[in-house]
């Protein structure tokens, strides 16, 4: 079981009343939390991706998440589910070119901060445990996240950890167990370990 089992009904379970939703990188996501995405009577489901695949239900702009179209506070709710890990890498494998860039993942967190709402909300899910660079996606640690979504002028709300292990996938309270885990170990298909977090835009001092 991939890391997705944790993920979505996470995300999800946090969508609440929010009128104008945002999903980053739609096109790739899977059916099953589309679907239920896009039955929840949002009334306004906007998705953003690289990729011209259509996706039912959803209003799709085809777009760099690091460059959108959309202007400033545009969106109440913003989710992004295992994408930022992928943004400034390869992303051949999914059948797009898009400009190599060390801090893509920067950029795309500065530009959703740009379209959300002063009091809206960051769903985000990524690969967690030992920092790694796979080519085409990385796997953050304590210390880059956390450097990372200060700098994006974000903090979260809520953190939620989960680690794999030989009974699958278990909740823990603290991050430090992660500090080992690498991406694909342990008979895993994917993740190890997963970050899960509430991000909230940092006020202006």
């Amino acid at each position: 079981m991939t890391e997705r089992v944790i993920e979505i009904p996470w995300v999800l379970s946090r969508i609440h009343g929010d009128r104008r939703v945002l999903d980053i990188g739609s096109a790739y996501a899977a059916p099953v939390f589309l679907q239920r995405l896009s039955s929840m009577g949002i009334a306004e489901l906007h998705g953003v991706d690289l990729s011209r695949r259509p996706v039912k239900g959803i209003r799709m702009t085809r777009a760099d998440v690091r460059h959108m179209p959309f202007p400033d506070a545009s969106f109440d709710l913003v989710l992004c589910v295992s994408t930022l890990e992928h943004i400034g890498l390869d992303n051949a494998g999914y059948g797009v070119e898009a400009a190599r860039q060390a801090t893509g993942d920067l950029q795309a967190l500065t530009e959703i901060r740009r379209v959300l709402a002063p009091a809206g909300r960051l769903l985000i899910t990524v690969p967690y445990g030992r920092a790694e660079d796979h080519g085409w996606f990385k796997q953050y640690d304590r210390v880059g996240w956390t450097a990372l979504i200060q700098e994006a002028a974000f903090y979260p709300e809520e953190e939620a950890f989960f680690k794999y292990g030989p009974q699958g996938w278990t909740a823990i309270d603290d991050a430090a167990h992660l500090a080992s885990s690498g991406y694909g170990e342990l008979g895993a298909p994917a993740a190890t370990g997963v970050l899960c977090a509430d991000l909230r835009p940092r006020r202006a001092a």
